[in-house]
Parts: C-alpha cells; sequence; structure tokens
C-alpha cells in the first residue's frame, strides 16, 4: 500500500487520543489519489515499531478528491484506510472524462477504483452523458 502524505497550513497533534487535526490548505496524497479540503481529522494508532497506522480520514468544508479518471467535490469525506474507501456526502458532483454525475453519496475504493453513487430518499441520481452524437460517431470509428 502506497505511504499517505499530508500538506497543510495548520496541524495539530494529539497523542493522547491519537488525533490529528489539519487546517487551511490541507492536502492528502496516496499514489494517484488526492484528497483536499479546509479541515481534516486523522485518527491513527501508533505500532510497536513507532510509526503511524492511519485508521480513518475525514474531510470537511471544500472537499475535493481526483483521481486518473474522476474529479469529485462535496460537503464531506470520510477515508476508511482499513477499507480502502473513501464516502463523499452532501452535494456532490462527480466528473468523468466528459460525464458529469449529481448525487448524494459517493463510495470510491481506492485499489479497485470501482463506484457506488447514490441519491437521498425520494429523489434520484442525475448523470448527463456526453452528447450522443459524439458517442455514436466513437462507436462508427471503432466499428
Amino acid at each position: 500500500k502506497a505511504p499517505i502524505r499530508i500538506v497543510s497550513d495548520k496541524a495539530i497533534v494529539k497523542k493522547k487520543s491519537q488525533l490529528m487535526f489539519f487546517i487551511g490548505n490541507v492536502n492528502v496524497k496516496q499514489d494517484t489519489m488526492r484528497l483536499n479540503s479546509d479541515n481534516m481529522k486523522i485518527k491513527y494508532k501508533e505500532t510497536s515499531d513507532s510509526k503511524l497506522d492511519i485508521i480513518y480520514i475525514e474531510a470537511r468544508d471544500n472537499v475535493k478528491m481526483n483521481t486518473r479518471d474522476i474529479f469529485a467535490i462535496g460537503d464531506y469525506a470520510y477515508y476508511d484506510v482499513k477499507k480502502n474507501e473513501i464516502k463523499m456526502t452532501g452535494n456532490v458532483i462527480i466528473k468523468e472524462e466528459t460525464n458529469v454525475i449529481h448525487a448524494e453519496n459517493f463510495v470510491y475504493n481506492v485499489l479497485t477504483e470501482e463506484t457506488n453513487i447514490s441519491a437521498k430518499e425520494g429523489e434520484c441520481v442525475t448523470i448527463i452523458l456526453e452528447d450522443i452524437k459524439s458517442i455514436e460517431k466513437k462507436i462508427e470509428e471503432n466499428e
């Protein structure tokens, strides 16, 4: 598993509770995944060899996530490092190539790159696909 690199304007470490708080321009990078926000809280566990094992990362305020193929924004993100899953909630907008998706919840698996998208109860996920003429042209070119 790739290491996690964190950069921010300010960091507060609470060793007894094994929490770290990052404030201002927070950037998390792991391999090709990036998670950015104004504020992050990280729960960690110190291992027997004095290394930090990150359990989860919570991101709030101006949350953005991007990978090789996906760019997403939302109100909140929770990265469960053990499950390799990032869950974004609240006014989520996902852009993948020329497609745009509006949803309430977005779950992304960092290892498999699998996504799961859902709306608020009683609402629908909205997907705006690229122009149908462009899709038909690409299909014709590949035949």
